[in-house]
């Protein structure tokens, strides 16, 4: 994500170099109206559709992916226009700056879907402390990269309009973007984690629990379905539906291609203007447009809203290691046990189960005490005085 690295550094640099305007900022890389335009429409398209998804009440998917899109949007505007004037600082920069910066907010939208996919399994599966600490971290960890890399670009602006040296902020920079992309490294790390648990672990527990004759292949999601959390039972398998069950390999392809066209960048930044990537149109396609195209069309056709229900359902990311229902349950059963702390009420419950199991009752004075009730009233059969 190089945002003001170039429109800043080499704009002003060069503008100041050619005092006539005839500088092409692409250099050998002039954009390809056809292909630019194509995207153009295909982001047209997209946005209406994003915007028509927000009926599915996944607001803050559903509006990160939609800014998303106006920035890619106004950035192949810039790019179509730069075809015919590749001479433009105004078409180069904005097309450099909301190109860059669109992927942050989509990458943000992608960071609270796994959060989700936990909620839905159960908190069992979070290898970290909640499964809100994931979207915290994740987003934090986003923003903070934007704002290093922006003032990064600030410092290299400031120096390069005053002619001075600019790689004390091509450094600040470049920090920026290898936080980013170590962000999502672990990112994917977690993606892995929750796979093997969700998807291959559960099959060895059902294959060792059951059937050990059973192959893995042929155990189904439906047969996991006891390990799962009950509550999102009906988004799980009621009916099953193609969307949800390929989620997670489209969520995971789509977070690979941003991967790959973060270190497309990455690499983009370290060759500079003068490099062979910069001056070849066929890298930015090959490794920007067609796959932040194929990952935005992936997320709508894997909608959330679709997946999730979400006209339907409100999955709340909450904290902590269990959840939330399993919480409430072990609070109630130790609230109804302490609320019953005298013997008198249920003297003959207890003499009939005496009779019943034919085990002797311990002395009842000794059960007037809260704790010894309780811990009788458990187990009967093996409680001692």
């Amino acid at each position: 994500m190089d945002i003001v690295t170039y429109t800043l550094d080499t704009v002003v640099k060069r503008a100041n170099e050619t005092a006539d305007g005839t500088y092409n900022f692409y250099g050998n890389a002039t954009p390809n109206l056809a292909f630019n335009v194509i995207m153009l429409v295909l982001y047209v398209v997209l946005l209406i559709t994003h915007l028509i998804l927000l009926m599915y009440k996944q607001y803050f998917f559903s509006w990160m992916m939609i800014f998303s899109i106006i920035l890619q949007f106004a950035g192949y505007c810039a790019r179509v226009d730069s075809h015919s004037n590749p001479y433009s600082v105004a078409s180069y920069a904005v097309q450099s700056t909301f190109l860059i910066v669109a992927p942050v907010l989509f990458m943000g939208a992608l960071y609270f879907q796994l959060a989700k996919l936990i909620e839905i399994y159960g908190h069992k599966y979070c290898l970290i402390r909640s499964p809100k600490l994931y979207s915290r971290t994740f987003i934090s960890f986003d923003i903070f990269s934007f704002l290093i890399q922006a003032a990064g670009g600030g410092i290299v602006g400031s120096a390069a309009s005053g002619s001075s040296d600019t790689t004390t902020g091509k450094n600040v920079f470049l920090a920026g973007d290898i936080l980013q992309i170590v962000t999502m490294t672990v990112f994917i790390f977690f993606i892995f984690d929750f796979s093997y648990k969700v998807f291959y672990k559960a099959r060895k527990i059902y294959q060792n629990t059951h059937s050990s004759a059973l192959k893995l292949s042929e155990i189904s999601q439906k047969m996991l379905e006891p390990q799962y959390r009950k509550k999102y039972y009906p988004i799980r398998q009621d009916p099953e539906r193609f969307v949800f069950k390929y989620y997670v390999i489209a969520f995971s392809i789509t977070v690979v291609l941003v991967y790959i066209r973060c270190f497309y960048r990455l690499v983009e930044f370290i060759e500079g203007q003068e490099g062979a990537i910069h001056n070849h149109e066929g890298y930015f396609i090959g490794f920007d447009g067609v796959l932040m195209m194929t990952a935005t069309l992936l997320m709508t056709v894997f909608h959330p809203g679709f997946v999730f229900l979400g006209r339907k359902y409100v999955i709340p990311v909450t904290p902590g290691r269990y959840d939330p229902e399993d919480i409430e349950d072990i609070s109630n059963t130790d609230e109804a046990v302490e609320e019953t702390t005298s013997i008198e009420p249920v003297q003959k419950d207890l003499e009939a189960n005496a009779v019943e199991y034919n085990y002797e009752l311990p002395p009842y004075e000794n059960l007037e005490d809260p704790e010894s009730f309780k811990n009788y009233n458990k187990d009967p059969i093996n409680y001692k005085n």
